[in-house]
């Protein structure tokens, strides 16, 4: 009787357990993105109580999921530091399980919530992001990368790249038919339009939004395109229909307890009648957001004398479970269930303890090992960055200062100043060249990278330097904005200023087509002249078609030519 009694409290304890992990799931499902928003305070003390069940019984996932949203509670509530603490504790479990989904949500996660802190870190943590999205694939979490990215590039400010980015999210949400997401997406697409005074897009993108949130029948996202058709309003500076959306939003906001949105709608409101000289509706205002302020503080201030007085009656009714028992086992006298209880205590406390010690001991030994493996990397990427600025300034600009170099040596043998003032005239010239190339190799390294279109005016500069007999126009066909990073940036210029050297001294051409096209995820550049042509299985230009494709294939790109009698085609083919 007393071994059953014994298996019997055994198995009580591991059947509660997997209970309080069917709970800890359960609340984390249900703290879907639009019920973390609705009530920020509400939602923070939910998720900490989550934390707080997940970490009594050692259940590290329910941890890491549920810091993950509290996260983005704290960023809303702008407390970043609270917020980017969240997110660590997330992404560490993610990475000791190699789970590389949650890693790049957890990477995403800690980009969007230190924006504000750091924006540039928040940018390189996005980059991780996206970089594990090359090499794993992330199905519909990409919207959510894309989309707060967006958000991020809007901060730069880069409104292009962040448009790009929310039309990205918006093509995965509709491939995945995320009809939750995709208002979302083309509220952003919205406010990007409207800040580059693109109203009409804008508005479409607006219109298209209210379709989803029409059939969604939902006082809460209705009242938040409400305020952003407002908002167009506001950066159009038409006051009066400003107000009216956001007084719209605000009796909705208020309807379904939107907290941030009551505050944001207040706020708008008043400066608004404020730059119309109401003063009376600005105070009006002004006072509701105050009173609104205070008691968003007095429910903070009830949470916490909830939470302590929850705690409390917790530790009351403990005691007093603990006395019954005590009351119980008196009155029965049973000594021995009394050792059982103690030694089972004592034998898990020694097993408990061991295991957290071989853990850590783990934990420490792994973080170690991944610190150096990062430290490895960097010096890796530090080298070859280094190889690459060396073979490029080597490459071009040091052979032009040897030749200078050479070139003033040489004028000691000179007799004739005539002859000498020539020869300065010409390495004078060639300074001015050799000026040009190096500022042209540092604008492709100093940024991250560019666009397309900047590419595109660095090339209509060499024409300049182009005799009149030749004609360049550059044609662009691309279907959108592309942005290359700097080394393809840097290669596709030097491959088009040596492919039109070449055409220059060899093809004996009078028009050349610089042409930009995309077929899908392809982007084409081509090269084409109405020159003599040349074989292609005779190297018959020097190192000129070597450095073409050398510098097209380190741009993880595809080299081709096609030459005949009637011009010659270069063609370097890469996936954006």
């Amino acid at each position: 009787m007393k071994l059953i009694l014994t298996v019997f409290l055994l198995l009580f304890s591991l059947f509660g357990s997997s209970q309080s992990i069917q709970s800890v799931d359960k609340i984390n499902d249900q703290m879907v993105f639009k019920e973390l928003i609705k009530n920020l305070e509400d939602s923070k003390s939910i998720l900490l109580k989550n934390i707080s069940d997940a970490e009594s019984i050692e259940y590290r996932k329910g941890m890491a999921v549920s810091h993950s949203k509290l996260a983005i509670v704290y960023s809303y509530l702008k407390e970043s530091e609270k917020a980017y603490a969240s997110t660590i504790i997330s992404s560490n479990y993610y990475k000791e399980t190699n789970d590389f989904i949650g890693l790049a949500e957890s990477y995403a996660d800690l980009g969007y919530v230190i924006k504000d802190i750091d924006l540039p870190k928040g940018l390189d943590y996005f980059r991780k992001a996206l970089s594990l999205g090359k090499q794993h694939e992330l199905g519909e979490l990409n919207e959510k990368i894309y989309n707060n990215y967006g958000v991020l590039q809007k901060m730069k400010p880069d409104l292009d790249s962040a448009l790009f980015y929310h039309q990205s999210a918006l093509a995965v949400a509709k491939k995945y038919n995320l009809v939750h997401a995709i208002p979302y997406d083309l509220n952003n697409i919205a406010v990007i339009y409207s800040q580059k005074k693109m109203y009409t897009k804008a508005f479409e993108a607006l219109r298209q939004s209210d379709a989803y949130r029409i059939k969604e029948n939902n006082d809460m996202n209705w009242a938040d395109n409400l305020a952003y058709r407002a908002d167009i309003y506001y950066d159009m500076a038409i006051a009066d229909s400003a107000i009216v959306y956001y007084s719209q939003s605000l009796e909705l906001a208020k309807k379904t307890n939107f907290q941030n949105l009551i505050k944001f709608c207040l706020e708008r409101l008043s400066e608004l009648h404020e730059a119309k000289n109401d003063s009376d509706k600005a105070l009006y205002y002004f006072k509701q957001l105050k009173a609104h302020n205070d008691s968003i503080l007095t429910i903070e201030t009830n949470n916490t004398i909830a939470t302590l007085e929850e705690e409390f009656d917790v530790a009351n009714k403990e005691q007093q479970i603990a006395e019954q028992n005590i009351k119980m086992l008196k009155q029965e006298n049973n000594l021995y269930l009394i050792l059982v209880v103690f030694s089972i205590s004592i034998a898990l406390s020694i097993w408990y303890f061991s295991r957290l010690k071989r853990r850590k001991k783990e934990e420490l030994a792994k973080v170690h090992h991944e610190q150096e493996l990062e430290k490895a990397n960097f010096e890796k990427e530090f080298i070859e960055e280094k190889l690459r600025i060396s073979r490029e300034l080597h490459d071009n600009i040091g052979s032009q200062l040897t030749f200078m170099i050479s070139s003033v040596d040489n004028l000691v043998f000179v007799e004739k100043k005539e002859e000498a003032k020539n020869r300065l005239e010409k390495i004078s010239n060639f300074g001015r060249s050799t000026m040009k190339e190096l500022r042209s190799t540092i604008w492709a390294m100093k940024n991250d990278g560019g666009s397309h279109i900047e590419l595109i005016t660095k090339i209509n500069e060499l024409k300049l330097s182009l005799p009149n007999s030749i004609q360049v126009e550059v044609i662009d066909s691309l279907q959108s904005k592309i942005t290359f990073n700097s080394t393809r940036m840097l290669n596709l210029y030097r491959m088009v200023q040596e492919a039109l050297q070449n055409i220059v001294k060899y093809a004996n051409a009078s028009e050349v087509k610089i042409v930009f096209s995309q077929l899908n995820s392809i982007v084409s550049v081509e090269i084409i002249d109405n020159g003599v042509g040349f074989d292609t299985s005779v190297n018959s230009q020097g190192n000129g078609l070597y450095n073409m494709r050398k510098r097209c294939e380190d741009s993880d790109a595809s080299f081709s030519v096609i030459s005949s009698k009637e011009g010659t085609t270069i063609r370097c083919e890469m996936e954006v």
